[in-house]
């Protein structure tokens, strides 16, 4: 693998990507940094080459990632809240651009099973269409649907919140958090969407001179829905574009 090695706060983490994705389609269920809440960062630096390899081995000779969160400071005293939240929406900006002059079918000629756009030319009267069903045929207007793909797709939320406290003294420091986050894309109903709720704490006690505890748990608490990408036979863009 050609990735870095990451480490938070002195421990590795495996952060393999699962799934795939390419242009002919796939799903990308992302990897492990994705659990990690963005508001718990305290710093990012960076080792490359040899020197990343000589602090932490051979998994490190693609270069190491290390992250550091965020602690309470034994010098804090008061309590300091901290409380973030943003949201965003999203849209397609841009779709294939299609002709709305010719129907369903080749080289003028309406054919039923096949998806190509040269059929007959409009001329917005009511035709038959379909099969027939208990001797009944359904008519439709015969015309070009200008914004039928457009109109597929709906627009993209996604929310963000954390709030966070932290304290110290000289005998004890904690650092205590809590994230959300909440998306639901362009595709109708949940099928693309994502939460996510994360609670961290992060303690230390002064037991004596030469004697300290440290305490870190976090919790993750994931619901994903995936579509499958790209322009492969099975992508959802395959199915309501093409």
């Amino acid at each position: 693998s050609n990735q870095p090695l990451f480490i938070i706060d002195g421990v590795p983490v495996n952060n393999s990507s699962s799934g795939s994705t390419s242009i002919n389609g796939g799903i990308d269920y992302g990897n492990k940094m994705n659990d990690l809440n963005p508001e718990d960062i305290e710093s990012v630096s960076v080792l490359k080459g040899a020197s990343g390899a000589a602090l932490y081995g051979s998994r490190a000779a693609n270069g190491v990632i290390i992250i550091t969160t965020k602690k309470g400071e034994q010098e804090q005293r008061k309590p300091q809240v901290t409380l973030t939240s943003s949201m965003g929406f999203e849209y397609p900006l841009r779709l294939v651009q299609y002709q709305n002059e010719f129907g369903q079918g080749l080289y003028g000629d309406a054919v039923a099973y096949e998806n190509t756009s040269w059929g007959p030319a409009f001329d917005h009267k009511f035709h038959y269409w379909g099969n027939e069903i208990d001797n009944t045929l359904r008519i439709k207007s015969y015309q070009g649907l200008e914004k039928n793909v457009r109109e597929f797709f709906v627009t993209g939320r996604s929310y963000n919140n954390a709030l966070s406290v932290s304290s110290g003294n000289e005998q004890m420091s904690y650092y205590l958090s809590y994230s959300n986050i909440i998306q639901d894309g362009i595709f109708p109903t949940n099928s693309d969407s994502y939460s996510r709720h994360t609670i961290s704490l992060r303690s230390m006690v002064n037991l004596s001179k030469r004697l300290v505890t440290t305490i870190s748990a976090n919790y993750v608490k994931k619901n994903n829905r995936f579509v499958t990408t790209g322009q492969g036979e099975q992508s959802v863009y395959n199915q309501v574009c093409l």
